[in-house]
């Protein structure tokens, strides 16, 4: 069991962090630090749009409107560390 904590642990460690590169990459698109027609820049930004975007509109629709600050990417860190410590909880109790 503790084989397939480290294999699903590893996996939403590589979510955490295609997460902080997405909304890295957001922030400094944003800002016109990182061109957004950049060819590599788009596919990247499309590519991690995808994969999070689903999650992140469903969280949209139960967060408070916060103006132009953006709360959801947060919220889902906090769910996905709850997610992390339940699994550690119930694969190491077996």
């Amino acid at each position: 069991m503790i084989s397939i904590y480290y294999i699903l642990s590893s996996v939403i460690d590589l979510f955490v962090w295609s997460l902080i590169i997405y909304v890295i990459l957001n922030v400094l698109a944003n800002f016109g630090v990182v061109n957004r027609y950049n060819p590599v820049v788009n596919f990247i930004q499309s590519s991690l749009a995808q994969i999070h975007e689903p999650i992140l509109y469903k969280i949209r629709s139960f967060l408070p409107n916060f103006g132009m600050i953006d709360l959801s990417p947060l919220a889902l860190f906090v769910f996905i560390e709850i997610f992390r410590v339940i699994l550690r909880e119930i694969l190491f109790r077996i």
